[in-house]
Parts: C-alpha cells; sequence; structure tokens
C-alpha cells in the first residue's frame, strides 16, 4: 500500500473539518481531556485460564483507564471490562482515531467502551498521526503492545477506525508484515483505495466490514472499491455493489466462512455513522467462528 503525497494532503485537509470535530467533541482535542466512558461488567465469561498470563498484573476492576505506550513511544489508553481476570484471554478490539484525535477524545467520538467492555472486549485506543509510513509503522504496534499488558486472544483481534483510522484499520494489516494479524476489520468513511491495499498482501482469514457515505465527495466510491478487494482476497462470489439494495450487502461464498460486507450511509465524512451497536455485533459472529470451530 501506498499513499501518496497529494492524497496525504488532502486527507490532512479535508478531515481538519473533524477539528471543527472540535466540533464534534465540543473543545480542542489535544488540550482537553474529555471524563473516560464507564466500563461495564463483562456479561460473557472470558477464554479459560492461560499460563502465559498468569504474569500478567492484576489490574481492571477499578474501572479506570489504563495507560500504556508502545516501543516507539505512540499513547495508548485501555479500557478492560469491570471484572477482568487477568489470566484468561480476551478479545481485543485495537480503535485507530480519526485525524488530529487523541485517545480521549477518540472514545468519546467512537462511543464502544461501556457496550464493548459489556460483551467482555478489552478495546484500545491510540493517539492518532498524520497519514505517512511511519504512522502505519506506528499504529502496527498497538495491539502487540496491548497483548504484552494485558491476556488477550490473539485469534480475536479487531482493527477499527473511522477516516484516517479506517485507513489505519485496513491498510495496517497488509502493509506491515510484523503487525498481529486481526480476525475482524471495521472501517468508515476509510481514505485507502483498492488499489493501494492491492500493493500490500492480502490477509486470509479476516472477516470485514466496510461503511461508506454513498455520496462521499472526499473519498468518492473508496468504500465499494476496498470491500470489492477484501471480498477478492476472501475469495467470495462478485457482487454488484453499483446499485445497492438497502443499507448493507453481504458477499457470498467467502472462505473458510469469512464475512465481507459493505454498509452504504448516509452521514456525511466527518462524522461517526452510529454504527457502533452493529458493527459490534459483527465482530461478535466473527469471534464465534472460531469458537464455534474449536467445539469438539
Amino acid at each position: 500500500m501506498t499513499i501518496d503525497r497529494s492524497r496525504q494532503r488532502s486527507l490532512r485537509v479535508s478531515i481538519a473539518v473533524v477539528v471543527g470535530g472540535a466540533a464534534l467533541s465540543g473543545a480542542s482535542l489535544f488540550d482537553w481531556r474529555p471524563s473516560p466512558l464507564p466500563v461495564s461488567m463483562a456479561t460473557i465469561a472470558p477464554g479459560e485460564p492461560r499460563a502465559d498470563c498468569a504474569a500478567h498484573p492484576g489490574i481492571g476492576q477499578s474501572g479506570e483507564p489504563h495507560e500504556i505506550s508502545t516501543d516507539q513511544g505512540l499513547n495508548v489508553m485501555v479500557r478492560t471490562p469491570l471484572n477482568y481476570q487477568s489470566d484468561r484471554p480476551y478479545p481485543l478490539v485495537v480503535v485507530y482515531p480519526p485525524a488530529q484525535f487523541d485517545r480521549f477524545a477518540s472514545e468519546r467520538f467512537y462511543n464502544l467502551t461501556t457496550e464493548a467492555t459489556r460483551r467482555g472486549m478489552i478495546v484500545a485506543y491510540s493517539d492518532h498521526r498524520p497519514l505517512s509510513r511511519r504512522a502505519v509503522a506506528l499504529q502496527a504496534e498497538v495491539a502487540a503492545s496491548v497483548a504484552a499488558r494485558f491476556c488477550i486472544d490473539v485469534g480475536k483481534i479487531t482493527y477499527f477506525g473511522h477516516s484516517d483510522g479506517g485507513a489505519m484499520a485496513e491498510g495496517v494489516p497488509g502493509m506491515v508484515a510484523t503487525a498481529l494479524r486481526p480476525h475482524a476489520i471495521v472501517a468508515s468513511a476509510a481514505g485507502i483505495t483498492k488499489e493501494d491495499l492491492v500493493r500490500g498482501r492480502c490477509v486470509p482469514g479476516a472477516n470485514v466490514m466496510i461503511v461508506h457515505n454513498r455520496d462521499d465527495a472526499k473519498f468518492p466510491d473508496f468504500g465499494r472499491g476496498t470491500a470489492a478487494y477484501w471480498a477478492q482476497c476472501a475469495a467470495c462470489r462478485p457482487l454488484d455493489l453499483s446499485a445497492q439494495i438497502g443499507d448493507c450487502q453481504k458477499f457470498e461464498g467467502c472462505a473458510g466462512g469469512t464475512s465481507v460486507v459493505y454498509c452504504g450511509v448516509d452521514t456525511t465524512h466527518e462524522k461517526w455513522p452510529g454504527i457502533e451497536i452493529s458493527a459490534l455485533d459483527f465482530i461478535d459472529s466473527a469471534n464465534d467462528q472460531i469458537r464455534l470451530r474449536a467445539m469438539p
């Protein structure tokens, strides 16, 4: 994947409207720290105790955010279920931020924490870095950095994001060979094209949900193109997305029972389309595939 300089500038300018996304959160994004969203008691039991997690610290019960940094110094906020057990593996959702959002504003923007932790997931929010190969390399470390400190089921990792965050969610797996492989990807309004993704590597077994404004003037048809890429990567049957019927269309016949879904929305590029529940349902469904395959 390559991100050419003209598109980098385009992304920074267009998504600077999101800093009017101080418009979204009501204050300057880097000099104001909103109160964290509440975490929930997990209603879904984690996996069986794992010996390699026994040395992890018994954190999580306070409900407070956990601050960590990657090896290259990127700040990450981790939210665990209120009843987190440090010796049991949990699904992880790595949430990449929109342009110019730090980890705190990103949590408020996506509104995932409370429901995701109720479903027994750990959620990690990183700070934004302007789109570049360096930024992709930085963001690629987030999942492994969280897994080094918390008990993570590495077969149930999701990459998630909107706009710049969506570009990271789709770009990191194919561009950085050392990144932990996601089992699910959820990308909204992503400024990345099918041609960008073709230059990387196909990620087998990924369940992918692409959400894009049907009339996005900044990134016209980017979502349809990347959905077609992921469907081809998963060996799904082709699907004509040009005359979309309903809000979401699912590709059929994908290898290994994986899911690739394209959803058209009418919200503006800068606005989060409010898909947190449907996205978490998609992630749960992808994680259930693993559970069912593991059953005798």
